[in-house]
């Protein structure tokens, strides 16, 4: 399916979508621990070493610690393919990896000033955690992709609250005529991941039943304190119904 996975890895059915997917926008909702961020460190090598030579791919994460730890990933998988034709890294740090066929791996924290991950610009940018990520933040890296033909946006995350711009986006999609949505969307709950589904299942007690709908059963939910959810606060609105009193 891909030349840039490594030996020994398999991809889940949903993964080969990813893999084979050419959209210019793509939103991956998974469980955690389902292998999201693998499928996507595989797609980014893939891209670099061989579909986009000379290219940039962005990696932007809520956290500089995760985006390290994104670019950690990919850094090992990289040091896992083997292959004489394999292009060879000509400059690494802890957020960058330079190849000699003049593709750049960046990554880019997300926390902080939106203008701190301005700058760059790509043929790929993929947010993970980025139900986490701000709606300033997504404003400011996605013109990184304007200048490129064929750009892509991959966007992948557990659920968070039921609020943010991946939030409004999901549902406004989930609502939307299939012929009418901008994004190709992917939802992958726990029992889809079979290799993680004892140990979830055993884990919903002692974590709690909104925390295991949110990290296993991919379900947005509202804040565990609020005494009116975002669901009982739109209720409460009509716009077809006349005032009491006034005009």
């Amino acid at each position: 399916v891909c030349p840039a996975a490594p030996q020994g890895y398999t991809p889940d059915p949903w993964q080969v979508d990813v893999l084979q997917s050419a959209a210019p926008k793509e939103a991956i909702l998974c469980s955690r621990q389902s292998g999201k961020s693998t499928v996507t460190s595989v797609l980014a090598l893939r891209t670099a070493l061989f579909t986009r030579p000379g290219e940039t791919v962005a990696l932007l994460a809520p956290s500089q610690r995760q985006s390290s730890h994104a670019m950690g990933e990919i850094v090992t998988m990289y040091r896992n393919l083997s292959g004489e034709n394999l292009e060879p890294v000509v400059s690494e740090s802890a957020l960058r990896l330079k190849f000699r066929n003049g593709s750049t791996i960046c990554a880019l924290p997300g926390s902080g000033d939106a203008a701190t991950v301005r700058g760059p610009n790509a043929c790929m940018v993929i947010i993970d955690e980025a139900a986490r990520v701000s709606e300033q933040l997504m404003e400011a890296a996605r013109p990184f992709l304007a200048s490129k033909k064929d750009p892509r946006l991959i966007c992948l995350t557990t659920p968070w609250l039921s609020k943010g711009w991946f939030h409004t986006m999901w549902m406004k999609e989930e609502a939307a005529h299939p012929s009418l949505g901008t994004w190709e969307r992917i939802k992958i709950d726990v029992y889809q991941c079979p290799r993680i589904l004892q140990y979830a299942l055993s884990e919903r007690d002692d974590i709690g039943e909104m925390a295991w709908k949110r990290e296993y059963m991919v379900q947005f939910l509202d804040e565990a304190d609020a005494t009116f959810t975002d669901a009982m606060i739109s209720a409460a609105f009509n716009n077809d119904l006349k005032p009491l009193w006034g005009e």
